[in-house]
């Protein structure tokens, strides 16, 4: 069976961000994920992971540009330097919570050779890291799955993989498991939602689950949806898949001290 993540982003939301580990370890979740955790103190994020058993499997690099400018560079010709140095910034994040991947952002107006000498760079200076490219929308350089098994071909390394996203597939009318089959020994992250980016009861979930197993699929799927009134309410879902999850939170584990803190 997959492993499944929840994106706190998202998921359990109506709660204040320290208390949505606890609610996703309760839930039946065993890892979480946010595109964007750099507003939070890498450290405290640390912290409630280990306090509850939880593995991070990922986040958005470079961080936000808080100045209004483009939500993604790392194909944008003349911001090289600027990719390589606010890489570093996500990396120490992701260092800190010891996260499974980095997803890089090629950007709206992205050059695909730019793109593609920066993920080399990238994957060469920092070859224990993992890295991640997916789809950025219809009207991006990155439009689909083939446009990014292209990208991953030109570049070559071993520690770059692709992320799907099948509530997007199910929103352009196609069959999840017919578009994410061809590309399976490259994919590293999925993330799932239903056609409407809600919960994703309008998938054949078992299905899926035994199509990624078949496959050797050694990834996490990550619950990334808007829940329809609580979240608690809409994993009925994750319920058939899991089983019953506990119905109480867990206790919190007793500290030894808190990780130590990213910097700056």
């Amino acid at each position: 069976m997959p492993k499944f993540a929840a994106d706190l982003d998202h998921l359990f939301s109506d709660r204040p961000l320290m208390t949505r580990f606890s609610a996703a370890k309760s839930a039946g979740f065993d890892a979480v994920e946010m595109r964007s955790p750099y507003d939070a103190p890498a450290s405290d994020l640390r912290y409630q992971l280990v306090m509850n058993d939880l593995f991070w499997t990922g986040l958005d690099a470079p961080p936000p540009n808080y100045t209004g400018g483009l939500p993604g560079f790392a194909g944008v010709a003349g911001q090289e330097d600027r990719f390589l140095r606010d890489l570093k910034r996500a990396l120490r994040v992701a260092d800190v919570l010891k996260s499974g991947f980095l997803t890089l952002v090629a950007g709206p107006e992205a050059n695909l050779g730019v793109l593609a000498a920066n993920l080399k760079a990238a994957c060469k200076t920092h070859p224990k890291a993992r890295f991640l490219i997916g789809p950025e929308g219809a009207q991006s350089p990155l439009p689909d799955l083939d446009a990014c098994a292209g990208v991953l071909e030109t570049v070559g390394a071993k520690n770059l993989a692709l992320s799907a996203d099948l509530g997007a597939i199910l929103a352009q009318g196609c069959d999840p498991l017919a578009e994410i089959t061809p590309y399976l020994p490259k994919l590293g992250h999925i993330r799932l939602a239903g056609a409407d980016g809600q919960e994703p009861n309008d998938m054949d979930l078992a299905g899926l689950c035994a199509h990624l197993d078949a496959a050797g699929y050694k990834g996490y799927v990550c619950a990334s949806y808007t829940p329809r009134e609580t979240t608690e309410g809409g994993l009925a879902w994750l319920r058939r898949i899991i089983g019953d999850a506990p119905s109480e939170e867990p206790a919190p584990k007793k500290a030894r001290g808190r990780p130590r803190k990213a910097k700056g």
